[in-house]
């Protein structure tokens, strides 16, 4: 894979890759904004449901306690219609017995059993004084017919109802009448001593606080009747947790709580946290929940994100709804909890389904980026393999073309033996040299460098041998030729381009040797067994100046000189260090006389190829070796020697 080929793929590699983070990114967001939108919409829903169904509780608490209310309230109308409110009250008193009833075995079996099973607990006969019998016995009139249908009507809601008259001087209770009682852990006494400082002003039917009676918790409800006496009931808040707050309690994801005005917890959750203060939490986010719901009485549903303590109890994040609930002149809350780990779940549910769909789109477009950045490279590939062919033919076909410009024969003259090399840097050498006979006999060997590699220097060589060639035979003086080829490529335009140039005339019927030099290497002559350059002047190159003047020198020869041209890509050769070959190392290889003009070349080459090594060639390499009366009498064909 040529770098144009890499730098596609890498160009490709590099555009998809980034097409796909930017789908990932965009498949990542979309999930995002799926996740939220969903779970927003999921927690709507269930702030809706939750407030809903505390609406429903609230209102059914509310209608529990008012419908208690209501019934009592017939009583007390039964109560002043018989008596009448101005009437004084000429009744004897009760004095009830303050010891608890006294059951048989077969009467505690069956009580607990009704209270295991949440059916109301069977009617005793009481041992104060048999309280009901002789209430129902001394009135003896409409009320006390009320009265029993009254118990009947409330009980099971209220636990333990009776009557009792306001002291005047004292604080003892002395004056009770039990209508109606089904849990014998309520001692009537008990209740009336704990709430007579609450009843002593009351002027209207009320609801007292939660209080615990002998480990029942419960609320007293008290209705002011005719003559002093004032109606007290006890509902216990076991019958509210049963009817509405234990199915949600029951539920491992939901809790119900329900406060009353003092911030105390009637019902709860966890059972250990029935008469925990909430009002009391120094947690920040709970206190201001209690103070938004629990003192201003507000309602809605809040999230609290985190785990949070009340009491000794840890509880998930949740979500809260608060519900107010007026019972007479009370004004409690009641507080619904889910568990938000329960609405995560569902929304996963939901998002990996969609999660699934997001990976399968990433996938799939994955897939078509990967198909499509190698579909593309493959095509460019073949494309470059084709291109790459195609080139290599003509370069190849130009290099053919190359060498048919070069000489490949020996000239007539006998006494003369010439070999040359040239071997490009790249596919086209921008060297080239050449040799051919003037009309009088006389040797031109030319040896030329241009600028650079490639087509470019191969056509400005071509241009160039073909006006020496031209140029010489016409005026025959390699001075004059340089000059007359110098104004013919300075007005061609070779886009900076220049050529250097050696141009020698072997006059070897007269011992003689002229040359003219255009910035090119002086050429080596050696008349025994040393090489030395000729101490030529030099001139500037070809296609700089057209108005450049070119000396032509004439120098002896010996009848077996030997003569070595060569362009700077000899002498410049680097090994694997990046040390030049240099003239005197090339001096040296050549030390010694030699047969013939291949020979002298082999020596060269040889010892360029040693010191360069495995580096490759940074520039043409072109040599011309010229061998006078050659002791060989075969002749020597021109061979391109493998660098």
């Amino acid at each position: 894979m040529d770098d144009n080929a890499k730098r596609f793929a890498r160009r490709i590699l590099l555009l998809h890759g980034f097409l796909l983070i930017v789908v990932l990114a965009t498949v990542a967001a979309a999930a995002r904004e799926i996740y939220l939108k969903t779970r927003e919409q999921m927690v709507q829903q269930a702030e809706e449901r939750q407030q809903m169904l505390a609406k429903q509780t609230a209102s059914g608490i509310e209608s529990h306690y008012q419908s208690i209310l209501n019934d009592l309230d017939l009583l007390r109308r039964a109560d002043n219609d018989e008596t009448g409110a101005e009437k004084p009250n000429t009744e004897e008193p009760v004095i009830l017995d303050r010891t608890p009833p006294v059951l048989t075995p077969a009467e505690r079996a069956a009580r607990q059993a009704a209270r295991a099973a949440g059916r109301p607990l069977p009617a005793t006969q009481p041992t104060l004084f048999g309280a009901v019998a002789n209430l129902f016995n001394q009135l003896g009139s409409r009320s006390s017919i009320v009265g029993q249908v009254m118990w009947k009507q409330v009980s099971g809601r209220v636990s333990l109802l009776f009557t009792m008259n306001r002291p005047a001087a004292s604080i003892a209770v002395t004056e009770v009448h039990v209508i109606g009682s089904d849990d014998d852990r309520l001692n009537v006494m008990d209740v009336a001593q704990k709430s007579q400082h609450w009843i002593e002003d009351l002027k209207a039917p009320s609801f007292g606080r939660f209080d615990t009676y002998n480990g029942v918790g419960a609320n007293l409800i008290c209705i002011p009747m005719a003559r002093g006496r004032d109606l007290v009931g006890v509902i216990p808040i076991a019958g509210i947790e049963k009817q509405f707050l234990k199915p949600l309690n029951d539920n491992k994801t939901t809790g119900a709580w329900l406060i009353d005005e003092a911030g105390v917890a009637m019902a709860a959750s966890r059972p250990q946290l029935v008469g925990t203060t909430v009002t009391g939490i120094t947690d920040p986010t709970l206190h201001d929940l209690t103070k938004q719901f629990v003192i201003d009485h507000n309602k809605g549903t809040v999230e609290i994100g985190r785990d949070f303590r009340i009491g000794s109890a840890t509880f998930a994040p949740a979500m809260i709804s608060a519900e107010p609930v007026n019972v007479g002149n009370k004004k409690w809350e009641l507080f619904l909890t889910t568990s938000l780990d329960d609405v995560d779940g569902l929304v996963a549910k939901l998002f990996h389904r969609a999660l699934l769909w997001c990976v399968f789109v990433v996938v799939s477009i994955t897939a078509i980026l990967v198909s499509t950045s190698i579909q593309m490279i493959r095509t460019r590939l073949r494309m470059e393999r084709v291109r790459h062919d195609i080139l290599t033919r003509e370069l190849n076909q130009a290099r053919n073309i190359q060498l048919a410009w070069l000489p490949d024969r020996q000239p007539l003259n006998q006494s003369v033996d010439v070999a040359a090399i040239n071997h490009p840097a790249s596919h086209i050498s921008g060297d080239f040299y050449n040799w051919f006979e003037l009309p009088d006999g006389r040797l031109v060997v030319t040896v030329g460098d241009v600028t650079g590699h490639g087509m470019a220097a191969a056509f400005l060589m071509a241009t160039t041998q073909l006006l020496v060639r031209n140029t010489m035979v016409r005026l025959g003086d390699p001075g004059r030729c340089l000059e007359e080829v110098n104004r013919q490529l300075c007005v061609q335009v070779f886009n900076g381009q220049f050529v250097t140039m050696l141009v020698v005339i072997l006059d070897t019927a007269n011992g003689r040797m002229q040359l003219a030099t255009a910035g090119h290497p002086a050429p080596l002559l050696a008349d025994g067994e040393s090489f030395q350059p000729l101490p030529v002047e030099p001139q500037l190159v070809l296609g700089v100046d057209r108005e450049t003047k070119y000396i032509t020198e004439t120098y002896d020869l010996s009848p077996q000189a030997s003569i070595l041209l060569y362009t700077d890509g000899v002498v410049e050769c680097p090994n694997p260090v990046y040390t030049r070959f240099g003239d005197e190392r090339l001096r040296r290889c050549l030390y010694g006389r030699y047969e013939g003009a291949q020979q002298m070349l082999n020596q060269v080459v040889t010892a360029v190829t040693a010191f360069r090594g495995t580096k490759d060639l940074d520039d043409d390499l072109t040599l011309v070796a010229v061998q006078l009366q050659p002791e060989l009498s075969s002749r020597k064909d021109i061979a391109e020697a493998a660098i």
